[in-house]
């Protein structure tokens, strides 16, 4: 190995890191302090959605107003998610998580808070 490989691997490395960092830290959604984030995970992509918390919001209204705004289109039945876009069954079902923790109950029902972290994952 030569002395200018040895030489330049660790900063090489170094560098690599810090573009990873920022391109991570950037492809977080950012929110404001009365903001909650919605986040969708089909499992091969991710799209987030940020916006204001109002009092007596609930899951669904998070879900409703990312619809408008993002344009995709889902079903419940009754309050539970079905369907978005085009995904739904075969074999996979959408889960529903308020800041990492699995919800079971109607959408229509789950109270949000500024801070929250909505996510649907399809698996």
């Amino acid at each position: 190995m030569s002395n200018l490989f040895k030489f330049y691997l660790p900063i090489l490395i170094i560098l690599s890191l810090i573009v990873e960092g920022v391109i991570f830290y950037s492809s977080r959604p950012k929110i404001g302090k009365d903001e909650a984030v919605l986040i969708l995970n089909d499992g091969t992509k991710k799209r987030a959605f940020a916006g204001k918390v109002i009092d007596g919001m609930t899951i669904y209204d998070a879900l409703l107003a990312s619809s408008l705004a993002g344009k995709f289109d889902f079903d419940l039945k009754e309050g539970v998610l079905e369907r978005i876009d085009e995904l739904e069954k075969d074999g996979k079902k959408w889960n529903v998580y308020l800041n990492g923790k699995k919800i079971d109950q109607p959408l229509d029902k789950v109270l949000i808070k500024p801070g929250d972290k909505i996510e649907l994952k399809f698996k």
